[in-house]
């Protein structure tokens, strides 16, 4: 998250239009409710299938989290007003999904267990899928740097015409 100055006398539609928001402590409370509800999940689903109690701790990092940050509110962009952002979340979304299934596959299909050790095929399984999301994000990042980047453009060609105005005004 970012913080800017911007002038004074804003509105917040006009900060909302303009792809800002604010992020008060509440929706802060909403946000770390929500990973604490997913760290629960995920933390009793890792526990039923390993049978690992230590992964019962999980809801306690988002918790902890929640304790000591955020600040009481902060103004960031959002996602959408975030060049190639939704891309590339949607892409991250993608791989773990792809990752999930492979997973899923192994334990169903080839009957391999939680607990047991890796095997060689894993690593022809999960090495493409790593150069593939490297590759992704690559592309994804490629496409929108230019966007991301501030436009000087426009002081390029004022500074210009300024020039040959001073240039045809001393010959």
């Amino acid at each position: 998250m970012t913080e800017t100055s911007e002038p004074p006398g804003k509105s917040e539609d006009q900060n909302d239009a303009e792809g800002w928001i604010v992020l008060t402590r509440g929706r802060w409370t909403l946000y770390f409710l929500a990973a604490l509800a997913l760290t629960t999940i995920l933390g009793v689903t890792l526990f039923l299938t390993t049978g690992e109690e230590s992964f019962l701790c999980c809801p306690l990092s988002a918790f902890a989290v929640w304790i000591v940050w955020p600040p009481p509110s902060v103004r960031a962009r959002r996602i959408s007003a975030s060049p190639g952002v939704p891309q590339l979340l949607a892409w991250l979304a993608f791989m773990i999904l792809e990752v999930t299934g492979i997973a899923v596959f192994d334990v169903l299909v080839i009957g391999h267990g939680w607990m047991e050790p890796s095997k060689p095929y894993h690593l022809w399984l999960l090495i493409p899928l790593g150069v593939i999301l490297i590759l992704g994000v690559y592309f994804i990042d490629k496409r929108y740097q230019m966007s991301r980047q501030p436009s000087d453009k426009a002081g390029d060609s004022s500074s210009a015409a300024d020039g040959s105005r001073a240039d045809s005004s001393n010959g």
